[in-house]
């Protein structure tokens, strides 16, 4: 696709192509129909490829020549191409070959004029020499002598490098004409054998268009021959150039047939008339259409501008119909990648409706899932599309739109399946903040669903170039992974905890989660559950620095008092879930009892700066008061 980038002989190569693939599906169409020739279908079928083979070869020939001079000679290609894409039936000249004088057959000229018409010489010769070897008649014998003569020294442009060579034998070759010139004059009064057809070829041998014209309608050959050859027999000079004013005039005394659109788009494309081509070509077949326009669209005609609007609309259409059956997906997408900021539009709206599934999730038997989830899981679920697949497209074609709704539904997906890690790498691909803001969010309520330790688990999931982010990395980057610092630092809290290692650390970890520094603040949410934390570490005998102390009670102080005010939601929603409390009088109970033991510790740490500890772990002095 996209061949405007890719020059005329690339757009040569592509239509040959086209070619080779019509070739081989009408090869499979005639032998279906050979095992049922009653088929309406496949006979309608095999008669679009037809059509569809004949105007891309057609247009091969036309606009994509493989040598890629526009203005060189085009007799003999139209020749070519005329001979190749319609066979000439040769089977009146077998049934000849058992006739002792063949010239008395009612096929005989028709025969031979039609195999003249279109250069096929040598069953021509045969019969002539006989003619002029045979027949009793001397003008008879003479005329089709020299006519064997005439045909068999007619010069090919194909044969010389320059066309300036071809024109000097060219014009040898007709000045040997005078003896066939005057032979038919002198025998012009003469009723001999076949002296109408013969004389006939004589004029065509000359170059009258007249004498062609006659010769194509009287053996039932169309407009079509009588173009092609008309550069061979009438003007050896013919360019593409010239094409679509002979054509015009040619079509005025022989007419194009209304009724066979097959002929309707050969005439436009010989008139270089492209939007009437287009119209037809729509009419024919929608494949045919969208593969024309795209193979005309890189030849510098005057309607480029034209052309390209057209190559738009029809290579959408295509891709729109090739998503009548949406296993095909990727080759409608790949039409409209190339269709401009329209077309990419189209492929968004494609690709965020498209099925797709994890393949790279390994299911177990024991595992449950409901059924519209396990639709989407596994490498063996039947669906269009692995999430990668469709991810690789968009990455290709810089489909930022669907590539980011695809991976807010994956990510969803994984949630589901409690794969935080995946969940997460896959924003990370265009680090979606939003969607890992809810993966975070899902994450986060794991902990209440579960022990501490499976939470510590599920974070650890997650790839840890995203948990710890080097120094080098992007702005952007840090702003996505700054998302995940609070479940990372809670989750080592708990890890420590399990442990019962490291707690001064894990005190310091909960209290940096408070600190309103832009990058590490929990959510309000679960500021009543980290106060309760901490004050379990300070029962347990951890001392904090009076900076963090200060932290402690600042955000101790604020949500109490606002969760009095009925900010109740807002900041105690964590440790409700966590403890399970029913009423917010419970948890501003337990907020009173993480005040007490703040205040202890403060004192603690206050008495600690005066006497230090015992090797009991009391206060200096503590027993001596105690006693008094």
């Amino acid at each position: 696709m996209c061949l405007r980038e890719m020059g005329t002989l690339n757009g040569y190569n592509a239509c040959g192509g086209y070619q080779d693939v019509i070739r081989k599906l009408l090869l499979k169409l005639e032998e279906k129909q050979r095992e049922d020739p009653e088929d309406f279908d496949i006979h309608s079928e095999k008669t679009i490829m037809e059509t569809s083979y004949t105007a891309l070869a057609l247009i091969q020939t036309l606009y994509l020549p493989y040598h890629m001079v526009p203005g060189a000679l085009v007799g003999r290609e139209l020749l070519h191409w005329l001979n190749s894409t319609y066979v000439a039936q040769t089977d009146e000249g077998t049934e000849l070959l058992k006739v002792d004088q063949p010239w008395l057959d009612p096929s005989f000229w028709p025969f031979i004029k039609s195999c003249t018409v279109r250069l096929i010489f040598r069953p021509v010769t045969h019969y002539l020499k006989q003619l002029s070897e045979e027949h009793e008649h001397p003008a008879t014998r003479e005329i089709a002598d020299l006519i064997v003569a005439a045909l068999d020294g007619m010069p090919s442009s194909e044969d010389y490098d320059q066309d300036a060579d071809f024109f000097d034998a060219l014009r040898q070759w007709k000045t040997s004409l005078h003896r066939l010139t005057r032979a038919k004059e002198k025998h012009s009064k003469s009723h001999y054998e076949g002296s109408v057809d013969m004389e006939e070829i004589v004029s065509l041998i000359a170059g009258k268009p007249d004498a062609l014209q006659r010769i194509c309608k009287s053996c039932d050959m169309t407009w079509r021959e009588a173009i092609c050859v008309y550069g061979v027999w009438v003007h050896p000079q013919l360019t593409r150039n010239d094409l679509p004013d002979i054509t015009r005039e040619l079509l005025e005394e022989m007419p194009v047939d209304p009724t066979n659109p097959e002929e309707m788009l050969q005439a436009a494309l010989f008139q270089a008339d492209i939007v009437k081509a287009a119209n037809i070509a729509n009419d024919i077949d929608v494949w045919l259409v969208a593969h024309m326009i795209d193979l005309l669209e890189i030849v510098p005609l005057p309607e480029s501008a034209v052309i390209t609007g057209l190559r738009k609309y029809f290579l959408i259409a295509y891709a729109e119909h090739v998503m009548s059956d949406p296993s095909l997906w990727n080759i409608s997408i790949t039409y409209l990648a190339h269709c401009g900021t329209r077309g990419l539009g189209v492929a968004n709206e494609i690709l965020m409706r498209l099925p797709f599934r994890l393949a790279d999730v390994v299911l177990t038997e024991e595992s449950k899932l409901p059924k519209a989830l396990a639709r989407s899981v596994g490498d063996r679920v039947p669906t269009l599309a692995t999430l990668n697949q469709i991810l690789d497209v968009c990455q290709e074609l810089r489909l930022k739109e669907a590539e980011g709704a695809i991976i807010r539904v994956a990510s969803q997906r994984y949630c589901a399946l409690r794969l935080y890690g995946k969940a997460v790498s896959y924003c990370g691909k265009t680090l979606d903040t939003r969607a890992l803001t809810r993966v975070v969010h899902l994450l986060l309520n794991e902990y209440f669903i579960g022990e501490p330790i499976d939470f510590v688990r599920l974070v650890d999931q997650i790839p840890s170039q995203y948990l710890y982010p080097a120094e080098d990395v992007s702005r952007d980057f840090n702003i996505f992974t700054s998302r995940l610092r609070f479940p990372l630092k809670y989750a080592e809290h708990h890890y420590y905890r399990s442990r019962e290692t490291s707690l001064d650390n894990s005190a310091s970890m909960l209290v940096e989660t408070l600190i309103d520094t832009g990058t590490c603040l929990a959510p309000e949410t679960w500021w009543g559950l980290l106060l309760t934390d901490i004050g379990d570490l300070l029962e347990q005998g951890v001392l904090l620095s009076e900076e963090h102390m200060n932290v402690v009670l600042t955000r101790l102080e604020e949500v109490y008092t606002k969760s009095k005010l009925g900010a109740d939601s807002t900041y105690l929603y964590a440790m409700m879930r966590r403890y399970s409390m029913k009423t917010q009088t419970e948890a501003l109970q337990r907020l009173d009892r993480v005040r007490f033991i703040l205040i202890q510790s403060c004192a603690r740490a206050m008495r600690m700066d005066v006497g230090g500890k015992d090797v009991d772990g009391r206060l200096d002095g503590e027993e001596s008061v105690m006693q008094d």
